[in-house]
């Protein structure tokens, strides 16, 4: 297996030889501050707004792409919109947390339980089809991380939760479902490493 090279440069990130570039943008897609700035501003601001209005607004944990326009070491622009978890009040920087994590889960082939339905924002329940949930804790335990399955109100059970099973879920599924939980001091590099766990369950 070769060995990865990362190359970290300080400088002109609008001058750097690339096939993309990054920009931390805004939901709006707007023309900002600092790096945003001068990305536009190197691209040509008429440009990259007009490119930008088109699109409209991108969500959080998601990206666009434009072309670089004037930025002529580079052909685009990706513009990705990060949460910025101080703006929230708790329970709303969960939620964006949660639904990070959620893409991640759908982009693995997971599923997330309940989707569609008003669920409280701390906590998700989940199934990898065909990696049984205790394997998931199994891994997860080893990595140092603490999630759960089976019943919530049984402690110590090996059952499969009564309620996923009254969703119409058969046992074997109910068996693949486990929850997560996030607190007030869950960071996103904290459901990166579960993330890390899950992907290597799906190999």
């Amino acid at each position: 297996m070769s060995k990865a090279q990362i190359d970290v440069i300080q400088g002109d990130i609008t001058r750097v030889p690339a096939d993309a570039i990054v920009n931390a943008a805004n939901s709006a897609l707007a023309m900002g501050g600092g790096v945003c700035g001068a990305i536009f501003r190197a691209a040509g601001v008429a440009e990259l707004n007009a490119a930008c209005r088109a699109i409209g607004e991108c969500a959080t944990g998601h990206a666009v792409i434009t072309p670089a326009f004037g930025i002529k070491t580079a052909q685009f622009i990706v513009h990705a919109v990060g949460p910025i978890y101080a703006e929230y009040v708790p329970e709303k920087a969960a939620a964006v947390l949660r639904g990070w994590f959620e893409d991640e889960i759908r982009a693995m082939g997971g599923e997330v339980i309940g989707e569609g339905a008003e669920r409280i924002a701390t906590i998700g329940a989940y199934r990898l089809p065909g990696v049984n949930a205790t394997t998931v804790l199994i891994r997860a335990d080893m990595a140092g991380i603490a999630i759960s399955a089976g019943s919530a109100c049984s402690s110590g059970s090996l059952k499969p939760s009564p309620v996923i099973l009254a969703m119409g879920r058969s046992e074997e599924e109910a068996r693949e479902v486990f929850r997560v939980s996030i607190g007030r001091e869950t960071t996103r590099d904290d459901l990166a490493a579960l993330l890390k766990v899950l992907r290597g369950l799906r190999r």
